[in-house]
């Protein structure tokens, strides 16, 4: 008995590199200020959702969070270090 062999991604045939979701598909932007124990609200993806900071500390309007889990409709969220924002801008990293 043969064995079907997979046909080739379209990857493979193209030649490109594999895909992989990297963790800034997973980051938003506080748009409320998250003060535990009190929810605010992260934009993720274009909408605006319920958060709570997963380390009890606050969180300010405009930081970049990392979404790091979700109970129903709230999200999970911790800070992203200033020096992971600077790798995924390509800024310099300021001393």
């Amino acid at each position: 008995m043969r064995t079907k062999k997979k046909p080739p991604s379209w990857l493979q045939i193209l030649n490109l590199p594999s895909v992989h979701l990297s963790d800034i598909e997973f980051q938003g932007l506080v748009d409320r200020a998250i003060v535990p124990p009190f929810p605010g609200r992260v934009e993720y993806q274009g909408s605006t959702w319920p958060a709570i900071s997963s380390e009890n500390i606050p969180l300010h309007p405009g930081e970049l969070v990392q979404i790091v889990g979700r109970d129903n409709l709230t999200l999970l969220v911790t800070p992203v270090a200033k020096s992971n924002l600077t790798k995924h801008l390509n800024f310099p990293e300021s001393n």
